[in-house]
């Protein structure tokens, strides 16, 4: 009867032996998952599969070049056609020179088509052929990374693309409003060719209104000559001069004497002033309808303070517009210039005896208040104390001294200013002060310059020095601001540095430390960041949507999912793994198993060692190997001493390598 040979073997899903469980050409099978495995040695044991149909799906009488391997990178030449759908769950890099893709539709789940990838063109975009064309360039759509902005149209001659909003381009009528266009004057928009004034009766001039038209009294018109005549006499209107010879009927009391000042009892009776008040406005426009811009206006405020506005403005003969420098409540007062007063302005006993003319001589008026200055020449010698001096006119103001008229210059003698403002209600006044050299205007302390202004070209514009006469802020002509102090806000956390459209560069810093808010960003000694609080010293948090670690091609990225799990990916999410977050206790690489299953000692000039391999294990397995042979050899005796230590006894001299596994 045969005898049966049984081989090594399991039944367990997975499980293949090891060198320590196979001798040299000896075998073992895995009867669950249909394999077979041998023991190599080439001077390093190691354990091998024999391929079979069952694990491999295929066999062969020959491995050779007309066969692809399932693992393993390899080389395939030759054009080949594939009739079915292909499916590559890995990366796809095509490295010839021309892709061709002859399909209708082309799906790409990305949501970005990236062109120009580690390339170096400064533009790149589409580029369409003409279809009557043959291979005739039409046009491209490009993206121009030097400008930072899109541009189309004929190959070679593209232009930018208007954007709606950055351009200002108008897409729709509802976009024009006609009071916003420039010139739009509300109800002046009319043909005035087609608008004619007529001269009438006793009139003449007129026209269309295309040009300036007038009207003016015909006076050599019969309407005039005959009907004003007329009526001026039917009235007993007096219309001449020549009055020597007239005689006039009539009941008057008191005497006609000279120019009429003698008479009395006549009362003049006419619209003298005109008041208006207004209410929390910056302007008040007054329609006085005096028929001239002959008039006095006086401003008072809510208490009846006489105060100066910002401009006064005489718009048309009937109409004035005041203008203040902020919101105002008050009255104006508007007066006719030249008319007539009711009283008897000649009365000697109104005029200490006087005839009115002797105040027309300015050197007979007395009882004159101290301190008026009359004239100009009252100015060469007088200081001005605790006052400000305003100017209030629209013409220019001339101090001479030994400087250009027009100007504010040095004076010839010496005066004093205390405490005084120059007020200008005119933006656009300038104060000039000319100096000896590029200095345009000094102010001096008794230990020196406290403030100078040059026009230099290479220096310094504005020096602001201390009273010992350090500078403490300096404008250079370059515009570079030095500021030999803190540069502090008026008001705690109400001014920004910058703005969003108004943005500092870079920020140079020589100190280790941001305080942003409480948050402490510093940097240590090794160049590291910390985030700190300002208070407790302990870490902050740095909350972003991604990590990215490294540059370039080997950079990666960190980032968590819709579905809160940790991903990690290149930088271009081309390569992405799973979670990251693993649960306790997982062993996340292959030297974890081995440092917890195996202990490996190298050991010489002893016949017998204590080995301790700390795995917990009582009973473990057990080799020897003789590192100058490269064999195998049998201790004489193995004890197990404790479940962390063996004692290992050869029956000569041994060195090599002991391995004790679980």
């Amino acid at each position: 009867m045969a005898q049966l040979v049984k081989l090594k073997r399991t039944s367990v899903e997975g499980r293949k032996p090891t060198t320590s469980n196979l001798e040299l050409g000896e075998l073992a099978i895995n009867t669950y998952d249909g394999k077979i495995y041998f023991e190599k040695d080439n001077g390093t044991p190691s354990i091998k599969e024999i391929a079979t149909e069952d694990s491999y799906h295929f066999y062969t009488t020959s491995f050779d070049s007309r066969y692809v391997n399932l693992t393993g990178d390899e080389t395939i030449a030759g054009n080949k056609t594939f009739s079915n759908n292909i499916t590559i769950v890995g990366n796809l890099s095509v490295e010839g020179t021309t892709t061709t893709i002859d399909s209708t539709t082309v799906n790409i789940g990305d949501n970005t088509l990236e062109l120009n990838y580690g390339g170096s063109q400064t533009t790149g975009g589409i580029l369409i052929k003409d279809a009557t064309g043959g291979s005739t360039v039409s046009g491209s759509l490009l993206w121009d990374s030097t400008n930072d902005y899109w541009k189309a149209g004929k190959l070679g001659s593209e232009e930018e693309i208007l954007l709606r909003n950055t351009h200002g381009v108008i897409s729709g009528s509802s976009q024009i409003t006609l009071s916003s266009t420039t010139g739009y004057v509300a109800n002046e928009h009319i043909d005035h060719s087609s608008i004619t004034i007529g001269s009438g009766k006793g009139l003449q001039g007129g026209g269309t209104i295309e040009t300036n038209r007038s009207l003016s009294l015909h006076t050599g018109s019969a309407h005039f000559t005959d009907g004003v005549k007329t009526k001026l006499d039917a009235d007993s209107v007096i219309s001449g001069s020549n009055l020597e010879e007239m005689t006039v009927s009539g009941s008057f009391s008191g005497s006609f004497q000279g120019d009429g000042s003698n008479l009395t009892g006549i009362t003049v009776e006419q619209a003298a002033t005109v008041t208006d008040t207004f209410t929390n406005v910056t302007s008040k426009v007054v329609t006085h309808n005096f028929g001239t811009k002959n008039v006095i206006v006086n401003v008072y405020d809510e208490n009846d303070g006489y105060f100066i506005p910002s401009s006064i403005v005489t718009t048309n003969d009937n109409q004035v517009t005041v203008t203040f420098s902020g919101t105002e409540s008050g009255r104006v007062v508007v007066a006719k210039g030249g008319h007539v007063v009711q009283g008897v302005a000649s009365d000697a006993n109104l005029l200490d005896g006087e005839d009115g003319t002797y105040y027309l001589d300015y050197d007979n008026f007395t009882n004159i208040p101290s301190g008026i200055i009359s004239s100009s020449a009252q100015l060469a010698n007088t200081s001005v104390s605790n006052e400000s001096l305003n100017a209030f006119t629209q013409s220019a103001i001339t101090v001479s001294g030994n400087g250009v008229s027009g100007s504010l210059s040095v004076f010839s003698d010496t005066h004093t200013v205390v405490n005084s403002q120059i007020t200008s209600l005119d933006s656009g006044t300038t104060l000039t002060h000319s100096n000896n050299g590029n200095i345009i205007f000094t102010v001096s302390g008794s230990n020196g310059e406290l403030l100078t202004v040059t026009d230099s070209n290479a220096g310094n514009l504005l020096e602001v020095n201390d009273s010992s006469g350090v500078d403490v802020f300096i404008v250079s002509s370059s515009g570079d601001v030095v500021s030999k102090g803190h540069l502090l806000p008026d008001v705690t956390e109400t001014k920004d540095l910058g703005s969003s459209s108004k943005r500092w560069r870079d920020l140079y810093l020589s100190g280790s430390t941001i305080d942003l808010g409480g948050t402490l960003i510093t940097r240590d000694g090794s160049g590291d960041i910390n985030f700190k609080d300002s208070g407790t010293q302990a870490l902050k948090r740095v909350v972003v949507d991604e990590l990215q670690i490294g540059s370039g091609a080997s950079a990666r990225k960190i980032k968590v999912d819709d579905s809160g799990k940790i991903k990690f990916s290149d930088k271009d999410d081309v390569e992405s793994k799973d979670d990251l977050s693993l649960p306790s206790g997982v062993i996340s690489g292959s030297l974890q198993i081995t440092s917890l299953t195996t202990h490996k000692e190298t050991v010489s000039g002893a016949s017998s060692y204590i080995i301790d391999h700390n795995l917990s294990e009582q009973y473990p397995i057990v080799q020897a190997w003789n590192t100058a042979t490269s064999l195998q050899e049998l201790p004489s005796t193995i004890k197990t001493d404790s479940t962390n230590t063996v004692t290992v006894t050869f029956s000569t001299t041994f060195a090599g390598i002991i391995i004790v596994k679980k």
